[in-house]
């Protein structure tokens, strides 16, 4: 059994990515935290050369399309009828509210991202394995965001 107050993860942290001082400060954002985005972007394609090498590589292998948003434009449609999102009547809607926008809005939008697949993936990445703007090597398999 797990005592009571027994650490089970200890991450250093020069081990978290972080944006890097790669934002600009006092620079809102929204959910998807722009900077480190760019940051894991960057990181990525540093491939072994990356001081975050083996978890690159680790999230390299994880499949698109995990999250609603990287679904094609037929499955995000089928979602949003599901969930009643289709129309403009909201008040008859099924959580969570906005399950396919994040790379439209945040991503492209309120980010200035770009439209390559592999931008898309790490800001999905993000959404889904970040904790709020850093990256954390294993707490990140706890997953918490599933769309």
């Amino acid at each position: 059994p797990i005592a009571s107050n027994e650490t089970l993860i200890v991450v250093p942290p020069d081990a978290i990515l972080t944006d890097d001082g790669m934002g600009i400060e006092g620079q809102e954002y929204g959910i998807l935290k722009c900077p480190t985005v760019r940051r894991l972007l960057k990181e990525m394609k540093l491939g072994n050369d990356s001081k975050f090498a083996p978890y690159m590589d680790y999230l390299k292998t994880q499949s698109y399309g995990q999250l609603p948003n990287g679904w094609s434009a037929a499955g995000k449609q089928l979602l949003l009828q599901v969930l009643g999102q289709h129309d403009e009547d909201e008040e008859n809607d099924l959580p969570p509210g906005n399950p396919v926008d994040l790379i439209e809005k945040e991503w492209k939008l309120d980010c200035g991202g770009g439209d390559d697949p592999f931008e898309y993936q790490a800001a999905l990445l993000l959404a889904q394995r970040g904790w709020d703007d850093i990256m954390i090597p294993v707490y990140d398999l706890l997953n918490h965001r599933n769309g």
